[in-house]
């Protein structure tokens, strides 16, 4: 699971962006029945009372894996390497291989 905190002061009445980026190696065969498969959980919202007005997440170097499933939305094969998140949703996943 990638968690990632952090402090911030946001002025009174004010609002500020953060951007944040974050590395992480897969959990090998993480659901026990995909060969060299790796999976990946965020969750987006866990213990926060931060008020978001947008999310946004991305994948790169993906020329070297293929995104089996994901609820994110990716779609590399078809240039879907960005995507908005909803922010009603507090857990997004996905199941990568390496390419043959």
């Amino acid at each position: 699971v990638m968690y990632l905190s952090f402090e911030v002061t946001v002025p009174a009445g004010g609002s500020v962006q953060v951007s944040a980026s974050m590395r992480k190696d897969g959990s090998t065969d993480f659901i026990g029945n995909r060969k060299n498969t790796e999976g990946y959980d965020l969750a987006v919202r866990l213990g926060s009372t931060l008020t978001f007005t947008w999310q946004r997440a991305s994948v790169s170097g993906t020329e070297h894996v293929e995104i089996l499933e994901n609820s994110f939305g990716f779609d590399p094969d078809h240039g879907v390497t960005a995507v908005t998140l909803d922010l009603e949703e507090t857990h997004y996943w996905m199941q990568v291989r390496k390419r043959p």
